[in-house]
């Protein structure tokens, strides 16, 4: 029998059609469960509207236990803090004024060395279970947002006041792991 341009025998169809019924499916029940403890862990955080639309936004987070939340979070501001180093880079390339450039050069500074910090370290600590030292690199990344958004640059405002807020809820997350 041919299925989709492919020729099957029948065995095999019967096959692959029990495999799909006796097949678990992702349930409803196991859904609200997950995102019971995305609700419980963000709701122990500072931002927890942040925290929920985060972990939310991202599919892992319905199958993850606490330390999965985390790494997915902590992925989350890596992800982030590129995006805002992304756009201070665009920024600099754009830069006519001395005032902004200097500012400009501030923030790419502190996102260069936390960014590279966090993807080399802090996620892989992750990994290792050493939570410890990858809410050191998340702190970085916060104290990168927090250092560009003392330049008073109003283009970077929004982006390094959200980072701020999602590396403080992620910070707390890990430090319920240890």
């Amino acid at each position: 029998m041919k299925v989709l341009g492919v020729s099957l025998p029948i065995p095999t169809l019967l096959t692959l059609f029990l495999l799909l019924l006796i097949q678990p499916p992702f349930t409803a029940a196991h859904k609200t469960t997950s995102i019971s403890l995305i609700t419980k862990t963000c709701n122990r955080t500072k931002f927890p509207q942040i925290c929920i639309s985060t972990l939310e936004s991202d599919n892992r987070s319905f199958t993850a236990n606490l330390s999965s939340l985390c790494r997915i979070a902590t992925q989350q501001s890596a992800a982030k803090a590129n995006i805002t180093l992304s756009k201070v880079t665009e920024l600099l390339k754009n830069s006519t004024e001395y005032g902004i450039w200097e500012s400009l050069q501030v923030c790419q500074y502190v996102y260069n060395q936390s960014n590279y910090r966090i993807a080399n370290e802090g996620v892989p600590a992750i990994h290792r279970g050493d939570f410890k030292t990858a809410h050191q690199m998340v702190g970085l990344v916060n104290k990168a947002a927090s250092d560009c958004n003392e330049t008073r640059l109003e283009i970077l405002s929004q982006a390094n006041t959200l980072l701020f807020r999602l590396t403080v809820d992620t910070m707390a997350m890990l430090h319920l792991l240890f």
